[in-house]
């Protein structure tokens, strides 16, 4: 593939507590906090990322925009790239519990002329990409037939495809010890379902991991805030909370060189409505602190103006009609925090 495989190792001293046993549940660090200076070792040129429901969208709408740099997704309980066409109608009637088939060919004509505006890469970046994509068989908020559709379309741009369909899971992320019973729809919206999905869909992005089948019960690194403002330009309007969340496993404080995931959590699972459970116990900072891999826990907000009670990404335009280019407002935004991580540890 043009240019993915490509790595650039960016050096950064910063400021940290390092724990020699943290555990995933250890209080979240400032990141400004302690005297100790570390060098991260961080290639931010072939990325991965993960979302569920509306961060589902949202990581196939990373994905796709910046596929020169993303390597691979993880979409669970999510649809199509373009699915709602700009238009909360539509995104609550075609995009979420349907029983027809989705019609993909006007969404993959939207994709090309995208690319030809130069507003995302071009889709030849997709290309033999791993995509691994989840439905529960309990989820009635996102029907089977949309995330089929986003499967057909995905299948079209020629990646690499691995569809789970086989858990009773509702509409909710797989866990294998935490949550609410399997089946359930209902905060936190992580499902106890005897699933470890984090290390399946991870061991996917990431084949030639050296510990991907042997992940500990603990995760050993820190958990760091930081103001996700700082990574707009003069002017621009915040459209995501004030403060998001990155994990650093101990190996990369310690200067060994890691990679980077980006996790999307969905509607109402930000930190200002469930707290860090998201963060804390989907067990992505687990397999993340063995296979040496920093992870972004960027994070939205609730508001009313523009209408976005349930906190969740945008992927019907609530944030301008350009949502979906690398112009949009929180596709820009989480790629200045990926390009510019550095200023997360200075």
């Amino acid at each position: 593939m043009n240019h993915k495989k490509m790595t650039a190792l960016i050096a950064v001293m910063s400021a940290m507590v390092l724990s020699s046993c943290s555990k995933q549940s250890a209080e979240t660090i400032p990141k400004d906090s302690g005297s100790m200076q570390t060098k991260l070792n961080l290639d931010t040129t072939s990325i991965t990322v993960s979302g569920i429901s509306s961060g589902g969208y949202m990581a196939n709408q990373y994905h796709t925009a910046f596929s020169k740099q993303v390597n691979g997704a993880a979409l669970l309980a999510s649809g199509p790239f373009g699915c709602a066409q700009g238009d909360l109608k539509i995104a609550l009637s075609q995009c979420m519990n349907v029983s027809e088939d989705l019609d993909i060919e006007p969404l993959y004509k939207n994709m090309l002329s995208a690319v030809e505006h130069k507003t995302i890469d071009p889709i030849s970046h997709l290309e033999g990409d791993n995509v691994w994509i989840f439905h529960g068989k309990s989820d009635r908020t996102v029907s089977r037939k949309v995330v089929d559709a986003q499967q057909a379309l995905y299948q079209k741009l020629n990646a690499n495809i691995k569809y789970q369909v086989d858990s009773k899971t509702g509409h909710g992320f797989p866990s294998l010890d935490y949550g609410v019973e399997c089946a359930e729809t209902k905060s936190p919206f992580i499902n106890h379902c005897s699933l470890d999905a984090t290390s399946q869909f991870l061991s996917f992005l990431y084949p030639k991991a050296e510990n991907k089948n042997t992940v500990s019960q603990e995760s050993n690194g820190e958990i760091i805030e930081f103001e996700q403002a700082q990574f707009l330009a003069k002017g621009e309007n915040n459209t995501l909370a004030d403060i998001g969340y990155l994990f650093i496993p101990s190996s990369c404080l310690s200067g060994e060189r890691c990679q980077l995931h980006v996790a999307f959590h969905g509607c109402q699972q930000n930190v200002e409505t469930i707290g860090k459970v998201f963060i804390q116990e989907t067990g992505i900072n687990r397999w993340a602190s063995e296979n040496h891999l920093v992870v972004l826990y960027p994070q939205t907000k609730s508001t009313y103006m523009p209408l976005n009670p349930k906190a969740c990404w945008d992927w019907w335009g609530y944030t301008g009609a350009d949502y979906l280019t690398q112009s949009g407002a929180q596709l820009k935004h989480v790629n200045n925090m990926v390009r510019d991580l550095a200023k997360i540890l200075n």
